[in-house]
């Protein structure tokens, strides 16, 4: 998920705001053309205004327990957590700038160093640090993240050629002196490369983007997320033993709040399903189930997920009719 701005009327502003002066003479070109290159300008603009926002933003550290830190600003929420010997990050920041500046918050609390870097999923609020993170840490991600970072990998300059990566499939535990983290992954949710990061010791799961709380999921379908799989993997999520739900866009949370997003996928599931067995288009399933319903979840581009939500669902309830 990226840092959601707010752009204002037309887009006379985002240009100003550009760093690159453009002057374009549209007299002359297609229609088709013009709407092409204005939109690329505001593109941009939208661009340089989140680097602009993830710069002005704040560092901040939030103790969770006497192992367990969460560090929010620079893109999504990150946490360290400190073993005996090392340190283990979850995530890596928006950009090398905040991953620096979040090694120095964890270098005032502890001098032990940092041995693993462990990514949810490729987003780049989530990763564009990587690169901070040179041998000899380890950095464990999902098989299906590494592929979606290599494709992005020369624009953001994260060089993961020089870099630890291990990969993997289904699960893996990172064994810390007496301390156990299991790294798992449980199917596609928000991306197809989403893991749990869960920690017995204390009861508690890291899960990237596939929980938002008090909101309506915001997924990837570009990069395999899909509601219908989100809801499997939450439901296996729940099962685990678990008090403490961290995320990366959210504030702590508790197994009643994950359970509050997997009762709304859970309802709106039975409510496609019914429009399904009705014989009711998509169009119709779409405007025939109102978002108010939900009118207690916000969340990042609510409408347009909600409505991705309900795609995903008809979709696979219409494949399997």
């Amino acid at each position: 998920m990226g840092v959601p701005i707010t752009i204002e009327a037309a887009s006379t502003r985002a240009m100003a705001n550009c760093p690159i002066s453009v002057w374009i003479k549209l007299k002359g070109l297609t229609m088709k053309l013009r709407k092409t290159l204005i939109l690329s300008i505001i593109t941009i603009s939208i661009l340089y205004a989140n680097i602009l926002l993830s710069q002005q933003e704040n560092i901040s550290v939030q103790k969770i327990n006497d192992q367990l830190y969460q560090v929010t600003g620079g893109g999504s929420n990150s946490f360290f957590y400190i073993s005996n010997y090392e340190v283990v990050v979850i995530d890596a920041k928006i950009s090398t700038d905040y991953a620096k500046r979040m090694l120095e918050e964890i270098n005032k609390i502890t001098e032990k160093p940092v041995r693993y870097l462990l990514i949810t999923h490729h987003d780049g609020d989530h990763t564009r640090g990587i690169p901070v993170f040179q041998p000899p840490v380890n950095i464990f991600m999902h098989k299906n993240a590494y592929n979606h970072l290599k494709e992005f990998q020369k624009e953001a300059k994260l060089n993961l050629d020089k870099l630890n990566i291990i990969t993997f499939e289904k699960s893996i535990n990172i064994q810390l002196s007496n301390d156990n983290l299991k790294l798992i992954y449980f199917g596609p949710g928000h991306t197809d490369g989403d893991i749990v990061i869960y920690i017995p010791k204390y009861k508690t799961v890291i899960l990237g983007d596939l929980f938002f709380k008090s909101a309506i999921p915001y997924l990837h379908p570009e990069s395999g997320g899909n509601t219908y799989e989100l809801e499997k993997v939450l439901k296996q999520i729940c099962k685990l033993e678990i008090d403490i739900v961290l995320s990366g866009h959210s504030e702590i949370s508790s197994k009643k709040d994950l359970l509050d997003e997997l009762n709304y996928l859970v309802k709106l599931q039975s409510l496609v399903s019914d429009f399904v067995n009705n014989g009711k288009t998509l169009d119709e399933t779409i405007k025939g189930i109102p978002i108010d319903i939900f009118k207690n979840l916000g969340g990042f581009k609510r409408e347009s997920s909600f409505k991705q939500n309900i795609i995903d669902f008809y979709n696979r309830i219409k494949k399997e009719k």
